[in-house]
């Protein structure tokens, strides 16, 4: 039985170095500008986080560490270990006993674990890529290391202990958790000559430290096996400043939305002084969230609020991130069923509510079209907390930073007389005017879109997803965010008027309280009695549950008396001002030609 040392977590207080003596680790931020270099000390910090949550976990059930396969070669690493570490031995971090951990570094020790007993010694130091711990201290180190470019001198980091506040106060944003049957893809910008194009992970010209960069509005991309896009949306908290209303409770701009990306699947984040924070959530049911005070609040779309009752849409553990599909649901030649999400496709509509649910969880069903796996990837349809998350963050530093996003307003076809048809080809998916607002609907065909050259619309107008232009239609600015937020079809969102609880997949609103039958006034009722939640970008980026009191004067249309669901970013069936990242609209679930969704993938 291995003893623990009560004092060991606070030992190793020592900087970090392989090649001088002196070395702050990770002291980075004001020095290191590669993009990737930054990524690979934080996937170091996230790792050694994790397993040490795990390993403490192991401890206090066990009594001991879940490690016996010993480590010798040390000699690298002298110079990192405290005194106590020196006259102690290490061992190889058995990961076999460990449940749901995700690492991104200590791939060896798949290897390891099959290696001869009566060789183990001697064939354990041969591989390098795996985590040690320290029998006294419990402190953990990467035997390989992390080798870094910093003013002219490659440095090695071993373990994340003696941060310094350069480094902490990056506010960088988790890495990406790829899902199986993805692959990472960067883009070729779009110019005023050429459209933009998708470059994948191993062709020429894709670089892994030019993959993504939140701070330059670049979001992380992936591509899955039909060829759909999904937009990784790191966990964040988040503060909210509120625009000027005007007397009608009506604003022209939106308010200010600040973000600090959290540390693995923490809630803490590191403020811009360099110092470690934590951020607020919710944590009993009756407790309320002020998100426009001064503290950040931990964005509920990342949380795990089981004992909440999924209180403000959450999920049940924490999660480092979500992926949200880069257009809204769009056709294929070959199935009504299993759509894609890609620019420049028929928005798939006709759909109702449980439709859109159903299809949305089937995307990880067995033999389906996107390589995705039902045992490590959850599918579902999007929910109200992660339209606001995407919403929040598209409104930050680290998107539109404040301005308006542009309108998906084409049909490819007139619309008039068209509300009982319940399938038709009407609107198109990563398209735009390159416009906010205006009231002209843009009618073309698909033949015209596909035809537009280099920078240029078509004739009527309509500018392309991978156009210069066009991408004023995206949540960043850039061809790297999110499309078909603002126009386009309806999204029907996860959420519904009900008395029973709140699940993982569906958010429950309450009903009001109001003794009329007056639609408007029913629907006031029952914005007012859901006036806790937060992050969901309605009651945060509104002041009332009719009318056009969203940011921008997006439409603000809360659940009414036959109609329990509700649409996210309006359509080309409403008026153009009324769309945007913060408009709500009621409907009663039903197929429609101006109604289609949009899925969430998360790593189980």
């Amino acid at each position: 039985m291995k003893q623990k040392n009560e004092n060991g977590m606070t030992l190793i207080s020592l900087v970090i170095t392989v090649i001088v003596l002196i070395l702050v680790s990770f002291s980075v931020s004001t020095n290191l500008k590669n993009n990737a270099d930054l990524q690979k000390l934080v996937y170091l910090r996230n790792d050694i986080e994790n397993l040490e949550g795990k390993v403490e976990e192991f401890f206090d059930e066990y009594g001991e560490l879940p490690a016996s396969i010993e480590y010798t070669d040390i000699s690298n690493l002298k110079d990192v270990f405290s005194s106590a570490e020196l006259s102690s031995d290490f061992y190889v971090i058995d990961l076999q006993t460990m449940q749901g951990l995700s690492l991104h570094y200590g791939k060896d020790y798949d290897k390891i674990k099959n290696v001869d007993p009566d060789r183990t010694t001697e064939t354990v130091n041969e591989y390098k890529d795996v985590y040690i711990i320290n029998k006294t201290t419990h402190n953990i180190f990467y035997v390989q290391g992390i080798s870094i470019k910093e003013n002219g001198k490659t440095i090695i980091y071993y373990t994340s202990k003696g941060n310094s506040k350069d480094f902490n106060g990056t506010n960088v944003a988790n890495p990406p958790e790829m899902l199986s049957g993805m692959k990472k893809i960067m883009y070729k910008n779009p110019t005023n000559t050429q459209k933009g194009e998708i470059i994948e992970e191993g062709d020429e010209g894709f670089e892994e430290n030019l993959w993504y960069s939140y701070e330059n509005k670049k979001w992380a991309n992936a591509q899955s096996k039909d060829g759909s896009l999904w937009v990784w949306i790191p966990r964040f908290a988040y503060k909210i400043e509120d625009p000027t209303y005007n007397a009608d409770q009506t604003t022209i701009n939106g308010g200010k939305i600040k973000i600090k990306f959290l540390i693995g699947t923490t809630d803490d984040y590191y403020d811009d002084d360099g110092s470690r924070k934590t951020a607020q959530r919710q944590k009993s049911l009756d407790e309320n969230v002020n998100t426009k005070a001064q503290e950040y609040t931990v964005h509920p779309a990342f949380t795990d609020e089981s004992n909440v009752e999924y209180a403000n849409g959450g999920w049940d553990k924490e999660l480092t991130g979500i992926w949200v599909a880069k257009f809204e649901a769009g056709y294929t030649e070959e199935s009504d069923t299993q759509p894609t999400f890609q620019g420049l496709k028929y928005s798939m509509n006709g759909i109702n509510q449980e439709e859109a649910f159903n299809i949305s969880k089937g995307i990880t069903e067995v033999g389906n079209n996107y390589g995705f796996s039902n045992v490590t990837t959850d599918s579902h349809l999007m929910k109200n907390s992660e339209w606001g998350a995407v919403a929040y963050l598209s409104q930050s530093q680290y998107g539109l930073n404040g301005n308006d996003i542009s309108n998906n307003f084409v049909s490819l076809k007139s619309i008039e007389n068209a509300s009982n048809i319940q399938k038709g080809k009407f609107s198109v998916t990563g398209v735009t005017s390159g416009l906010p607002n205006g009231d002209k609907l843009i009618i073309t065909t698909m033949n015209n879109i596909n035809n537009t050259r280099m920078n240029l619309p078509n004739d009527e107008g309509v500018y392309t997803w991978n156009q210069q232009n066009g991408q004023s239609a995206s949540s960043t600015g850039t061809i790297y965010g999110i499309y078909d937020l603002s126009g386009g079809v309806n999204e029907i969102i996860s959420a519904c008027m009900s008395t029973s609880q709140s699940t993982k997949y569906i958010k429950g609103y309450k009903l009001g309280e109001v003794n009329s039958q007056d639609e408007n006034q029913l629907k006031k009722a029952n914005y007012k009695a859901n006036m806790k939640i937060y992050g969901d970008a309605i009651f945060e980026t509104s002041k009332d549950g009719i009318g056009n009191t969203s940011w921008y004067q997006d439409s603000s249309n809360f659940f009414g008396k036959t109609t329990p669901y509700m649409v996210r970013g309006g359509s080309i069936s409403q008026n153009s001002y009324e769309n945007g990242l913060f408009s709500f609209t009621q409907t009663n679930g039903e197929a429609s030609y101006n109604i289609g969704f949009r899925p969430v993938l998360v790593k189980k």
